[in-house]
């Protein structure tokens, strides 16, 4: 089983670059990209023994709810 890269990062030009980049150098590992913390928080809830790097973006982008209203996605409850 490859370890993982477990990545935040909601920017998708980012992401490829990260992705690219990640492929060059660390190809033995297996990169999982998350575009919004409550996702990511699950994903590591059942995998975090194999993965060996975590990153979070900083700056991620207000989006709308259901009722149309911004929310910062890194400040809900998970």
């Amino acid at each position: 089983m490859a370890m993982k890269i477990v990545i935040l990062e909601d920017n998708a030009d980012r992401r490829e670059a990260m992705r690219e980049c990640l492929q060059d150098r660390f190809y033995h590992f297996e990169a999982v990209f998350f575009d919004e913390p409550a996702a990511l928080v699950e994903y590591l809830r059942a995998h975090l023994p194999e993965t060996a790097v975590i990153s979070l973006d900083h700056d991620l982008e207000l989006r709308p709810d259901h009722e149309g209203r911004l929310i910062d996605p890194g400040t809900n409850d998970i």
